[in-house]
């Protein structure tokens, strides 16, 4: 998660036997754990950010291969991934052994709140949509998302999304595209394209949306002009008969 200090490397009765266990102080007041490894990769000293600690397993209270990763800070349980309830209904926070939930990923923006930047979500002025077969579903940013099914060839009835936005001047962005996480009983497209109209000219951006389901997906940094600026999505995909979701797009100065 960060550079820090191993601290504990080795085996942890957690009561159903042994698991095997790694704990990285990272001198802040916060540790983070790695349990049910299957092999552990380092030993007690200094350890890098992104370095491999271990090999995901199921040892220990595991019923089958997974990674626990846990945060604690000064000793307690936090949530990494923040709570976007209101304050005094945090669970964390009620919890005897947790701290009040926070948003610890540097490279992300918080999904709490209001969207960064300069945002297009699908009920704007901004988005438009053409095609067939569009789904209007409850639980996405908002409280709605937008999804069309996957069909493998072009044609005239393809459902199409594009998002324009009001940037306040030329310069560069990061785009974060919001990926609903909605049961509708359909599987996401691991395949899908979006095409960003840049300064520079057109982009085109692979994605897999069920890999980025329930988080922002960086669609990449690139130099914009407030003319110009465009995303289109098209619900093709070689993925055929899968979820396409279209939610809000934000454009992020940098």
């Amino acid at each position: 998660a960060a550079a820090g200090t191993v601290v504990f490397a080795g085996n942890s009765d957690d009561g159903c036997g042994v698991a095997r266990v790694v704990i990285v102080d990272h001198g802040n007041g916060y540790r983070t754990l790695y349990w049910h490894l299957s092999e552990i990769s380092v030993g007690p000293g200094p350890v890098q950010a992104g370095a491999v600690v271990g090999i995901v397993g199921a040892s220990g209270c595991a019923t089958g291969p997974h990674l626990h990763f846990q945060v604690q800070f000064l000793g307690r349980d936090v949530d990494p991934y923040g709570w976007c309830g209101a304050a005094d209904t945090d669970p964390w926070a009620a919890y005897p052994g947790g701290q009040t939930s926070v948003w610890l990923w540097r490279w992300m923006v918080s999904p709490c709140g209001a969207a960064p930047g300069t945002a297009v979500d699908t009920g704007d002025t901004g988005f438009r949509r053409q095609g067939m077969g569009w789904n209007e579903l409850a639980g996405g940013w908002g409280g709605t998302g937008l999804q069309a099914t996957t069909v493998v060839s072009p044609g005239d009835e393809v459902a199409v999304g594009m998002w324009q936005p009001a940037l306040p001047a030329a310069g560069s962005y990061r785009l974060l595209a919001w990926i609903p996480y909605i049961d509708n009983g359909l599987l996401d497209a691991a395949i899908i394209t979006y095409t960003v109209d840049t300064a520079d000219g057109p982009r085109t951006v692979p994605l897999s949306q069920a890999a980025s389901a329930n988080t922002w997906a960086d669609l990449g940094t690139y130099p914009f002009d407030p003319a110009t600026a465009r995303v289109t999505l098209s619900a093709l995909s070689p993925d055929a008969e899968h979820n396409a979701w279209f939610d809000v797009i934000a454009w992020v100065n940098q």
